[in-house]
């Protein structure tokens, strides 16, 4: 289940530009669970994901707990505190992304993001389109998820 923290959840998806200092836009709709201040980090799937100050405690914990399964998941561990930052909106909304995570996640120009629930992913809109894709179709069958709906 997806935990959501804050007023609303992080729902739909927009297309925005990087400005030529790294920066994107966020939605109006969104930026009230960041005026604090967040965290960015390279997620799965080789997108960025935008959380909430809760959301990335959540998270954070939750990976220092599985990382004591095994060498894979310490290094998927690492590799995530490794590539976050924290970020803080600015007055125009807009979050400054950092240069490595841009280079992880192939975002130049235009970038798509895509509300997760409890947090905001940013696609290169070539992968996105691909994760659309494949995401639709799975939903649609609901394959291979056991107790879906």
């Amino acid at each position: 289940m997806v935990r959501l923290v804050g007023a609303s959840p992080f729902l739909n998806r927009y297309r925005h530009s990087l400005d030529d200092k790294g920066r994107v836009i966020l939605p109006a709709k969104w930026r009230q669970q960041l005026e604090g201040g967040g965290y960015v980090a390279e997620w799965v799937g080789g997108c960025l994901a935008v959380f909430p100050p809760e959301e990335f405690e959540r998270v954070s914990t939750d990976l220092a707990e599985k990382a004591k399964r095994g060498e894979r998941e310490r290094r998927a561990m690492r590799m995530f505190f490794a590539g976050a930052s924290d970020v803080q909106p600015d007055k125009q909304g807009r979050v400054a992304l950092p240069a490595s995570a841009r280079e992880y996640a192939r975002l130049t120009g235009e970038v798509v993001l895509a509300g997760a629930g409890s947090r905001i992913e940013i696609w290169n809109p070539e992968a996105y389109e691909r994760e659309e894709e494949e995401g639709r179709s799975v939903l649609h069958s609901a394959d291979g998820i056991a107790d879906f709906v």
